[in-house]
């Protein structure tokens, strides 16, 4: 029965310990929550770099956009103006047809000819611009961004790391009790 009586001594022994314990979860939940504090602004970090990212990607293609318009545009204003120049030629050879009759034939053979030759182009010019030209602009996206995004179950991975204490505080001592007589061995 002499062991019954140190187990006051023992007992009073783990109480300190897990005393000391309890204290120590205020530490661990503090340590707990700046651990989570660090990873969400990680978390934050990393989506403002995707944003960062998908920003630049949108303004490259959006400039790209914009240059392909500009192009289009000068092409179509180009055509606007050979339309222009070329009705303006057509309205100059009509007029000049009701003055020649009153030229000799060899400079009418040759008025003829050449207002043939400009009405060829302008017909050839009007099958050109009435043909298949009709512009349009059409997006079609990377299919990778999808696939890939859509792949994607979260932003990374979250873990759980256990911080190794020294052996002394992170274990509680094993002991062995001895009620009516049998030894009981207490788990810490």
């Amino acid at each position: 029965m002499e062991d019954f009586h140190t187990l006051p001594a023992i007992i009073a022994d783990i109480q300190k310990k897990l005393e000391t314990a309890k204290d120590d979860t205020q530490e661990f939940r503090k340590e707990l929550k700046d651990s989570y504090d660090k990873a969400y602004k990680e978390i934050k970090v990393l989506r403002q770099k995707i944003n960062d990212i998908l920003d630049e990607l949108e303004r490259k293609t959006i400039l790209s956009l914009d240059n392909l318009l500009q192009t289009l545009n000068q092409s179509i204003q180009s055509d606007a103006d050979t339309c222009s120049k070329t009705t303006d030629g057509l309205k100059k050879i009509c007029n000049t047809i009701n003055d020649i009759e009153n030229i000799p034939n060899d400079l009418s053979f040759i008025a003829y000819h050449k207002t043939l030759e400009i009405v060829s182009h302008a017909q050839n010019l009007f099958k050109e611009l009435t043909g298949t030209r009709r512009p349009l602009v059409i997006f079609n996206k990377n299919p990778s961004i999808d696939t890939t995004l859509s792949e994607l179950s979260s932003l990374g991975s979250i873990e759980f790391v256990e911080k190794n204490l020294k052996k002394d505080n992170a274990m509680i001592i094993d002991c062995t009790l001895f009620i009516l007589g049998r030894p009981t061995y207490v788990q810490p």
